[in-house]
């Protein structure tokens, strides 16, 4: 029996229910852009693998953002409102919710041993049926 799926159904997230803050810094002059997302998913895992010269560990982390949680924007085009971000590579993101960042101290201060952050290195916008669904980001 065929079963049918109506096009227009919103994605389910079920395990999207953690926080996230998400960190984005222009230099020069310096400014930094903190956005709070609630109802995202957030995973670090460690990752070990073996070359010619022995073992190496890394840690990688994977974060999915679905757009009822925010909506993300490009730098140049950011409104700086609630429920907009700006997420690129070399940007931070603390688990949970992460300090204030006003100055370059406080910026250079984000580290792991401190916080649970990890820097983006690649960030990808998914689509459903033509229209962003969510944002993923990782390592």
């Amino acid at each position: 029996m065929l079963r049918y799926h109506a096009r227009d159904q919103t994605f389910a997230y079920p395990q999207c229910k953690m926080t996230a803050t998400v960190y984005h810094v222009s230099f020069n002059p310096f400014c930094c852009r903190r956005a709070v997302l609630q109802g995202v998913y957030y995973e670090t895992r460690r990752s070990t693998t073996t070359d010619e010269l022995g073992r190496s560990q890394g840690s990688g982390y994977l974060l999915v953002i679905p757009q009822a949680a925010g909506r993300r924007v490009p730098p140049d085009n950011d409104p700086g409102i609630e429920g907009c971000y700006v997420l690129q590579p070399g940007d931070r993101v603390v688990a949970g919710v992460g300090p204030e960042v006003a100055t370059r101290e406080d910026w250079s201060a984000l580290l792991p041993n401190r916080y649970d952050v990890v820097t983006v290195s690649w960030v990808e916008q998914k689509y459903r049926g033509g229209l962003p669904c969510h944002v993923e980001a990782g390592t």
